[in-house]
């Protein structure tokens, strides 16, 4: 089980990383979200049916994490084990230079 869902999430982490881009802005918060988002993905795992894509499954639990940790508007994150190397958010979460201007002009219109 617990292959099947790292290479669920190795396979569509692009996902995660830009639902933390959307509702976080440094690093480290987006580092903390994508932590907190595997973590629910983990916890979720066991029930997933299938009866969606896995992209779907992942996106709607991403975003509902996101949007109860944007409420809170503070994380109390506090793991022991770390995550494995290849999900590490900052290796593998390069953005382009207009993906970051779009970021920065759609968190301006939400606080607007």
């Amino acid at each position: 089980m617990e292959k099947e869902f790292l290479q669920i999430v190795d396979e569509n982490q692009n996902i995660i990383h830009k639902v933390c881009r959307m509702y976080r802005d440094t690093r480290e918060e987006q580092q903390d979200l994508f932590q907190e988002i595997v973590f629910q993905l983990w916890k979720a795992f066991p029930s997933f049916r299938k009866k969606s894509k896995e992209s779907t499954w992942m996106y709607r639990i991403a975003l509902n994490t996101a949007i109860a940790v944007f409420r809170k508007k503070t994380l109390n994150l506090d793991y022991m084990r770390s995550l494995p190397e290849k999900f590490h958010p900052a290796e593998s979460n390069e953005t382009s230079e207009n993906e970051d201007r779009m970021y920065g002009a759609l968190k301006i219109l939400n606080h607007a």
